[in-house]
């Protein structure tokens, strides 16, 4: 098995000669700068977008440089063997790292800060953490959205999906090995409403490298970076106290789910949504040590509290996670020219804008992730409850036509948008959300996600009674 990881180093070697050198770890981190024409734009405006990935981040407007680099597909036998040879690759990277990766979690010393979590173990607790971490960069590095799933958000679930989609236009990868933590501490914990939030700081260190077979100018030798990342974990206050990260059964009926969860982290034994927050942690945010900002109760306002009382559920970091999950999709949207998707939570004031931008766009991305998603305004008119939320992201374009790809400008750039959300305080309890494939009126599992209205009962999805809608962005 030596010799095979040798003979495939050597052939990436090869591969790797004349390549950009952009490094990314799971959700995006690396290199850039800011400035940019917006991601959803065309080639020049302002951005937008967010989510809490890597990256520091920069609220630049410049235009965007002209085409840098061009590529055509590889010949067939040969494209079959690179897939081959990574296939090994991979193969050989897993089964060694992960073992000494998971060796490295257990000899982690047990300090910690003076943080306290209410009712919960701590050393559990970091080793959940710990175990979605290596579990993360493992779905990363191998495109497997089902490997976390069931602990994650579904607007952290929409940031990946939505990375894989264009990487898989380009043939491309981002191998992740010799990952090493050095420390994981809890920093920060308060209530969210009914809901608890965890803040937790993780110092890593890993080796990755872009690979695409068809368009070698998009790989990258890769490299050694250490580096500080801040995870935020959400509970219900009243949660059922299970264990759904060293488990592949569902929680509630026991069922195994292992590669059952994709698109949405619903039993399909006995539907409940074990990423809600009703059972465990779940993972809603990653955030760079630039940009994160600790969060407290005493942030409460006036407003939230009026929010609350109409809404019960309502939480800052639940909205949040709303948002980056609504943004990814518009982004793709526009970038696969098709904004049928988007009418699902969208009001239709706001459609005729990313009409605008769906006209202007001639790119998909092989860098796209979010840097941050920070809730900055809330407001209360009559019955009508708005949020405006300030998205931070980066990226960087490609120009994909007839088998050709050109990248437009060799940096990653970094900028900003902001999108307001609206719902009526009615004080209806929804009973699904359209952001996790469900009907927030009848709470009924949606598999067709083109359709604007439930498969069951019709009701229609951007229904402001009882979801938070894209009223716009900006």
């Amino acid at each position: 098995m030596k010799k095979i990881a040798r003979l495939t180093l050597c052939l990436f070697a090869l591969i790797f000669i004349a390549s950009s050198t952009v490094w990314a770890r799971a959700g995006g981190a690396g290199g850039g700068h800011s400035g940019g024409g917006g991601g959803g734009r065309g080639s020049s405006g302002g951005g937008s977008y967010g989510g809490g990935y890597s990256g520091g981040y920069s609220r630049g407007y410049t235009a965007v440089g002209t085409g840098y680099g061009s590529g055509s597909g590889s010949s067939f036998p040969f494209f079959i063997f690179i897939i081959i040879i990574v296939g090994l690759y991979f193969f050989v990277i897993y089964r060694r790292q992960n073992r000494r990766s998971e060796q490295n979690l257990e000899s982690l010393s047990e300090t910690d800060s003076s943080v306290v979590i209410p009712g919960e173990d701590i050393i559990l607790f970091r080793r959940k953490v710990g175990a979605a971490f290596l579990a993360i960069q493992e779905s990363w590095s191998r495109q497997r959205v089902d490997l976390m799933r069931r602990f994650i958000t579904d607007g952290v679930y929409q940031r990946f999906h939505a990375q894989f989609s264009m990487m898989k236009k380009l043939d491309l990868t981002d191998v992740i090995s010799n990952i090493q933590v050095s420390n994981i501490i809890v920093v920060g914990y308060h209530l969210d409403g009914i809901y608890e939030v965890v803040d937790v700081q993780i110092e890593a260190s890993s080796f990755d490298q872009f690979i695409s077979p068809k368009y070698s100018f998009l790989n990258s030798p890769g490299g050694e970076e250490s580096f500080t990342e801040y995870w935020s974990f959400i509970r219900r206050k009243d949660h059922g106290g299970k264990d759904i990260f060293h488990s592949d059964n569902c929680p509630k009926c026991s069922a195994p789910i292992t590669n059952k969860l994709v698109e949405s982290a619903r039993c399909p034994y006995c539907g409940t949504y074990i990423n809600n927050g009703d059972y465990d942690w779940v993972l809603a945010e990653i955030t760079q040590e630039e940009d994160f900002m600790p969060k407290s109760e005493s942030s409460l306002s006036e407003t939230t509290l009026k929010i609350s009382e109409k809404i019960p559920d309502y939480s800052k970091q639940l909205i949040e996670d709303r948002a980056s999950n609504a943004f990814m999709q518009i982004l793709i949207a526009i970038a696969n020219k098709d904004l049928t998707p988007l009418t699902r939570f969208s009001a239709p004031e706001v459609m005729p804008t990313f009409k605008s931008w769906f006209e202007s766009s001639d790119y998909i991305y092989d860098r796209l992730f979010l840097n941050s998603v920070t809730l900055l305004e809330e407001n209360v008119q009559h019955d009508l409850a708005q949020v405006v939320i300030d998205i931070q992201y980066s990226y960087r374009r490609v120009h994909l036509q007839d088998g050709r790809a050109q990248l437009l400008g060799d940096e990653i750039l970094k900028t900003s948008a902001k999108m307001v959300m609206v719902r009526k305080l009615t004080g209806l309890s929804p009973k699904g959300s359209i952001y996790a494939n469900s009907c927030s009126n009848c709470g009924a599992p949606q598999k067709d996600t083109l359709s604007s209205v439930c498969s069951y009962c019709q009701a229609p999805f951007s229904d402001i009674n009882r979801e938070w809608i894209v009223a716009a962005l900006s």
